[in-house]
């Protein structure tokens, strides 16, 4: 279990094939898209799954009479069992940047005038933005 109680599923390795295995099976078998990248601490790969993508994925890899460590299995179910409390707001949909987004975000004069226009949060849009510049960035250098 995570802090505050909130439920996840996690997987820490180096290696490339396996990080991108993981995010390519849960997509194709529960519909779970998740993008990963190595950190700049170790270059590992930390990829989550919280909330109902982690209550999900411990269900799915964790059935009843499955072969898993007693340890795995008993946190698996803790995972499982978990249900949205009716104070937290439910997960917003996900929606992906358009080059169109892209080129308004990098163009507004200010993150306000950009999430405005976008209809995005300003925290989303700041993350965005500054993504875009740091991978323009790299491709200078």
């Amino acid at each position: 279990m995570g802090c505050r109680r909130l439920p996840f599923v996690s997987l820490a390795t180096t290696s490339t094939a396996i990080a991108t295995y993981l995010c390519h099976y849960t997509n194709v078998t529960l519909g779970i898209q998740r993008l990963t990248s190595r950190n700049a601490r170790d270059g590992a790969y930390n990829i989550m799954y919280m909330q109902e993508a982690g209550v999900a994925l411990a269900a799915h890899l964790y059935r009843p009479g499955s072969l898993a460590l007693e340890r795995k299995r008993s946190a698996a179910a803790e995972v499982s069992a978990w249900v949205r409390p009716p104070h937290m707001s439910p997960p917003r949909p996900r929606r992906s940047w358009t080059q169109m987004e892209d080129r308004i975000l990098l163009d507004a004069p200010t993150i306000a005038a950009a999430a405005e226009a976008l209809g995005r949060s300003e925290q989303s849009c700041k993350l965005r933005r500054w993504r875009l510049r740091k991978d323009q960035a790299a491709r200078v250098n």
